[in-house]
């Protein structure tokens, strides 16, 4: 089953045509890509804001399985070899580090009090969660494997095990909330940020980072090293992850790319360690990497946002 541009469809609920998932504009069919299911999946591309998204969509159950097994502890480019592991946490510790120094995050939680909450959605193991602890902030975290969130637990973390959109939360309880390459993997992105505007402090901070859908994924198509399906059902531009989010409340306030389509080895040889530091760093000066992270302020209801 393949999936072409005649498959293109304009709004119309009535005769159940997709549409985009952020502006409601038509969609146009790009191409198709096998998945990790061995369904074939379409990648279509809005008409209007530009972001892709992933079709047909899975089901809550059948994207719950995906994050089991195999996911955390298999080398691929759709998993971690072992995400428990001293190595790869160290990996992310240093990728979040890196991020937040160009967030000028240390900058802000200056400004902050004594009592400085974040929540960290699609935690797993919750390494950034121990790191924020670590740094004075009290940390929680949430995701849907409970292999992962178990593992946490195990380390006394503060982390839940469920659907962040039925998990209790108090309303403006957190100073952060933050989506390390988490947003691509959900259904509902929409309703995401509209819970996370509540959840947030007025003037409170939300972090993303996700696959970035510029010059790599539109040179290598099918071949994008971030075009998994269907874990990652939405890849977006700077404006459309932009203009999704200020529609609940959440203003961009800076924003940066990294990483020039070379994945990281083991055991690299200094060739590649030379030829990755070069065009990572292209990529980055000239805002062309495939990963964007990015900073919002949760605006106070009376500005006129959304978010309801």
């Amino acid at each position: 089953m393949l999936f072409t541009s005649s498959e293109s469809t304009k709004i119309n609920d009535k005769e159940n045509a997709r549409v985009c998932s952020a502006c409601g504009n038509s969609v146009h069919s790009l191409f198709s890509k096998e998945g990790s299911d061995s369904s074939i999946y379409a990648i279509e591309e809005c008409t209007g804001c530009g972001l892709w998204q992933v079709y047909p969509r899975p089901t809550a159950e059948e994207l719950e399985k995906l994050y089991t097994g195999s996911y955390f502890h298999a080398r691929t480019d759709r998993g971690y070899a072992d995400y428990a592991s001293e190595a790869v946490k160290k990996s992310i510790v240093y990728t979040l580090e890196k991020n937040l120094r160009d967030l000028k995050f240390y900058d802000w939680e200056k400004n902050l009090g004594s009592l400085k909450k974040v929540l960290d959605i699609g935690c797993a193991a919750g390494h950034a969660v121990e790191w924020f602890n670590q740094h004075g902030w009290c940390g929680e975290g949430i995701d849907v494997a409970p292999e992962m969130v178990a593992i946490g637990k195990s380390r006394n973390l503060k982390l839940h095990q469920g659907d962040f959109l039925t998990t209790p939360f108090k309303s403006h309880s957190f100073d952060l909330v933050t989506l390390w390459a988490s947003i691509e993997h959900l259904p509902e992105p929409g309703e995401f940020f509209r819970r996370i505007s509540r959840i947030l402090k007025p003037g409170g901070k939300l972090y993303i980072s996700t696959c970035h859908l510029g010059f790599f994924a539109r040179f290598q198509g099918q071949n994008w090293r971030y075009l998994n399906v269907p874990e990652h059902l939405y890849y977006f531009t700077k404006d459309s992850l932009r203009d999704w989010a200020s529609r609940y409340g959440l203003q961009m306030q800076r924003s940066f790319t990294y990483g020039s389509g070379l994945t990281s080895r083991e055991n690299p040889d200094l060739m590649f360690k030379f030829s990755k530091t070069v065009f990572d760093e292209m990529a980055r000066h000239f805002h062309l990497g495939d990963m964007i992270v990015a900073e919002f302020e949760n605006l106070p209801a009376s500005s006129g946002a959304t978010a309801t």
